[in-house]
């Protein structure tokens, strides 16, 4: 800075030499050194002058992206990632995000966060669900927690439901936690290994109610038992082992509880021959309303794996016949057993189809349209994740859904 200064000053100082100099021509000594001075210097002045104006620009942008972090603070925009907080940041991989509000006892609200991390790779070793909460709105968050101790076995994929039976206070977890089976031999005899074991159920999916805090630390875990079906039967380890997850925030539905998932050939990860199934449990709440402190009768829940019979859904064409990541929602009011499902496949097009009956029985799948009919334009899509969200729109009572 001194430097700027300084030269600053030195060539203010030619200049106003120079234009004295003008002034004395008949002084041939003094004319030719100052000619000739800004003939020699002329180059420096320029550049001189270039770096003056880029510090002055340079000054001027710090000054506006001052004010547009502050304007940014005061009134954030939500598609700004600069707008969040940062929740953990340990590096490896994140993923698995579930966020709902809860209310306190002192009817203050609570944010409540769910995760799950690894210090590697996504599937990799040591991936592990964690919770935290806020409780100004964001702005700040506990220090994450972890659901599950094991850093051997994965706990992931948690999706959080409020339980409308506790007045918001409390919410469920429902997520994946089985010892992972990382090898299979092929029908030739070959040895294969798995590069993840995060995508398989053994006893089946796992849940928790949090407490009124909304922490889930000192809860009791749950288990779901999952129907076995044509393609575990048919995988490398004969059912005994479910290449299943889940990806779906679960959601009530005619006061039963409903969560999507998909089933693999292979339990190593999202492959063709995939299909689509839900869990549901008609009883959950009822259980829940009357549990003790310690929630041990929410064990005595059932549960259904539908559709009902051996096979699930997939998308209606193609070597890629996927049943990616799917999410279940209510549509219409006139029915409050109409559902509809849709997934993600690899072909650029979203499948989809819709059940009358509770998702005991589906229509046929085909391809999501602009306009909702079997041969409208489909809607297109290169393989992204899927996020519903249903809503009702005003004065015409109906249910529909964005994503």
């Amino acid at each position: 800075m001194w430097m700027d200064g300084w030269m600053d000053g030195w060539m203010d100082g030619i200049l106003n030499f120079n234009q004295m100099s003008v002034q004395l021509r008949g002084f041939v000594g003094i004319f030719f050194f100052p000619v000739c001075a800004p003939l020699l210097l002329v180059g420096g002045v320029s550049s001189w002058q270039a770096r003056k104006d880029a510090n002055e620009r340079e000054k001027k942008r710090d000054r506006d992206t001052s004010a547009v972090e502050i304007m940014s603070f005061l009134s954030p925009d939500p598609r700004n990632v600069r707008s969040g907080s940062v929740v953990s940041d340990d590096g490896g991989y994140y993923d698995g995000q579930s966020v709902v509000r809860l209310r306190t006892s002192s009817n203050t609200s609570i944010l409540s966060a769910v995760f799950h991390h690894s210090d590697n790779h996504e599937g990799g070793a040591g991936l592990r669900l964690y919770h935290t909460k806020s409780d100004n709105e964001g702005l700040t968050w506990s220090q994450p927690t972890p659901i599950e101790e094991s850093l051997a076995f994965p706990s992931h994929d948690g999706y959080q439901l409020v339980d409308p039976t506790s007045n918001m206070t409390r919410s469920f977890l429902f997520y994946g936690y089985n010892k992972p089976t990382l090898h299979y031999k092929d029908r030739d005899g070959n040895h294969v290994n798995l590069t993840r074991g995060d995508m398989q159920l053994i006893e089946g999916f796992r849940f928790r109610r949090s407490r009124p805090s909304g922490s889930y630390a000192g809860t009791v875990r749950h288990t779901i038992p999952v129907r076995r079906t044509a393609i575990d039967q048919n995988n490398p380890w004969g059912g005994a082992v479910m290449g299943a997850f889940q990806c779906d925030t679960p959601q009530v539905i005619g006061g039963a509880i409903y969560f999507a998932f998909q089933k693999t050939q292979e339990g190593g990860g999202e492959t063709p021959g995939s299909e689509v199934f839900f869990m549901r449990s008609r009883d959950l709440l009822k259980f829940a309303l009357f549990a003790d402190s310690k929630d041990e009768d929410l064990q005595k829940a059932t549960w259904e794996t539908l559709p009902l019979g051996d096979r699930g859904l997939q998308a209606p064409e193609g070597k890629l016949a996927l049943g990616e990541e799917p999410h279940i929602i209510q549509v219409g009011t006139d029915n409050p057993h109409r559902l509809m499902s849709f997934w993600r496949c690899e072909v650029g097009k979203i499948a989809c189809t819709y059940s009358n009956d509770g998702g005991e029985h589906w229509e046929a799948t085909r391809w999501l349209t602009y306009d909702g009919s079997p041969l409208g334009r489909p809607l297109k899509n290169p393989r992204g994740s899927l996020t519903p969200h249903p809503f009702l729109i005003a004065d015409t009572k109906e249910s529909r859904s964005s994503v």
